[in-house]
């Protein structure tokens, strides 16, 4: 008998958050604010929604990163939509890389996770509902380029209390 997947991504709404495929957390880590003369970033939880896809580069969320990388994930072990969430958290595992390349949105930075050969996670800051700043994952690829930007941390496992 085969597995039903945990969530339908084609009726889901797109803010829905998907939980961390090992923790079941909806944190799938955290950034530390960061501040240097030129450069000041908000801290926040990481993460992973539903999202939406309305062409190359622009969207965000799972179905953003299936329908705009899907091609190149097969390769990388991950072969169908629902894998998709295991993709995001194998890059965005505590120590990986935080970059600044300057990318700014009418949001803040968009920050650039990378985890060695696994890949690349490009976030965007929001802020939520209750006015707290969080990183909502934008893409996720496999790394076909080199990052030339600004180191500005490692990834938290999750905030200190």
């Amino acid at each position: 008998m085969p597995l039903v997947p945990l969530f339908d991504y084609a009726t889901l709404d797109k803010e829905v958050c998907v939980p961390h495929p090992v923790t079941g957390l909806l944190s799938y880590g955290y950034i530390e604010p960061y501040s240097s003369r030129n450069l000041t970033l908000p801290g926040g939880e990481i993460y992973l929604r539903v999202g939406k896809h309305h062409g190359f580069s622009k969207g965000f969320g799972v179905r953003h990163i299936w329908e705009g990388h899907g091609h190149e994930l097969v390769g990388a072990g991950c072969p169908k939509i629902e894998d998709v969430p295991a993709f995001v958290a194998a890059i965005l595992s505590q120590g990986a890389q935080i970059l600044c390349e300057g990318y700014q949105t009418r949001d803040g930075y968009r920050l650039t996770i990378v985890r060695g050969a696994k890949g690349v996670v490009i976030l965007s800051p929001q802020l939520d509902a209750e006015g707290e700043n969080f990183y909502s994952v934008v893409t996720a690829y496999k790394v076909l380029k080199k990052q030339s930007a600004m180191k500005v941390g490692t990834l938290k496992a999750k905030k200190a209390p």
